[in-house]
């Protein structure tokens, strides 16, 4: 059964009373987490056989509602249709909250955490707008076109050394780090000890992953993967506002 959508977030209502779906809460706190994780393929396959395409669920500290099946993706869809036509123009989108009968999307506060409040995944409404405008600039065709030279370089050297490296080899490591290399180039303007940050930012990307499927979704000072993912998180935005400050300096010094 192909799946056409997991809904992770609570499906708010007005009246608490509402019927849930069927399905399980799993065990205090972690719920289904460990189910969830271990066999994130099968999950909501095995779950829609036994409880049909809206089942509950308690998952990575999270009570949800999973929607599968292209009818209601269709009906999800519609919703935040409606929703972005009765708020339109609704700065702070508090009126989405209020209207009967839809749904409004959402994250798992954890994911929220991970991401930032402010990350353009989480905000919504005219923050949302204005957010993407701010980066749509960076994803002009003339824009895209000026990467293209650097990316081409990045992708060709990647190529002749794994070509070199003989054998078999793990593929998803080489080609981060290619992305990572690229990215910092064309976005951060990064030459020089560039591969030192790429190998630091690689690390760092990874751990901080490794936090959206944390079956504790707590941080106990670093001792769980969701801590250890809020700390990855917290020394990628320090490495990288070094970077900008340094490109900063770099500006000011050109200019004089």
């Amino acid at each position: 059964m192909a799946v056409a959508l997991l809904a992770f977030g609570i499906v708010r209502r007005n009246s608490s009373q509402e019927k849930l779906p069927p399905g399980s809460m799993g065990l205090p706190f972690v719920g289904e987490s460990f189910a969830q994780v271990t066999a994130a393929e099968t999950f909501v396959v095995s779950r829609a056989a036994t409880h049909g395409d809206i089942f509950k669920t308690n998952t990575l500290g999270q009570p949800t509602i999973v929607m599968s099946g292209p009818e209601n993706l269709d009906f999800i869809l519609d919703c935040e249709k409606k929703v972005g036509a009765i708020c339109e123009g609704n700065l702070d989108g508090a009126c989405a909250r209020v209207v009967k009968g839809l749904m409004e999307n959402d994250w798992p506060s954890n994911w929220k955490k991970l991401m930032g409040s402010e990350a353009v995944t989480v905000v919504t409404s005219d923050k949302h707008a204005r957010q993407r405008r701010i980066l749509a600039a960076a994803f002009t065709a003339r824009s895209m076109t000026s990467y293209y030279p650097t990316v081409q370089k990045e992708l060709r050297e990647a190529c002749k050394t794994w070509s070199e490296m003989g054998g078999s080899f793990d593929a998803y490591p080489l080609i981060n780090k290619t992305a990572f290399r690229a990215v910092s180039k064309v976005l951060l303007g990064r030459t020089g000890d560039n591969e030192r940050l790429v190998s630091k930012l690689c690390g760092l990307y990874e751990e901080w992953l490794k936090g959206f499927t944390s079956v504790l979704p707590v941080e106990l000072n670093g001792l769980t993967a969701f801590g250890k993912a809020m700390q990855a998180r917290r020394d990628i935005q320090e490495a990288l506002d070094t970077v900008i400050e340094e490109r900063a300096k770099w500006s000011e010094q050109s200019l004089l």
